[in-house]
């Protein structure tokens, strides 16, 4: 299995918590693990150690007390800051997309 699976395996893992999840919250994971692979990638492009399940797990935590607290906690970790950045911004364009008014009925 490789780091792709890996990843992926970890967020239908995550998602099954969820149970039967609304249209919006698979629309979430889709774009996480999008964003996730596309990050991963583009370390392996650039000859650097991929991103790796632990990692993942790590900005996974740190997202959900984000979204519990509404507070960014200090992040040593350059990778982890990094994923959960691309995440945040993944999140805050879906809503800006919701809630523009062609998407309003």
């Amino acid at each position: 299995m490789d780091s792709h699976d890996d990843i992926e395996s970890l967020f239908r893992e995550v998602e099954k918590r969820f149970g039967e999840s609304n249209e919006g919250i698979k629309q979430m994971f889709a774009m996480l693990i999008h964003e996730t692979l596309a990050y991963r990638d583009e370390l392996v492009e650039k000859n650097e150690q991929a991103l790796n399940v632990s990692e993942t797990r790590s900005a996974l935590n740190v997202l959900m007390e984000i979204l519990k607290s509404h507070k960014f906690p200090k992040i040593d970790d350059p990778r982890i800051k990094e994923l959960l950045m691309r995440w945040l911004n993944g999140i805050n364009k879906n809503i800006h997309r919701e809630s523009s008014p062609e998407n309003q009925s």
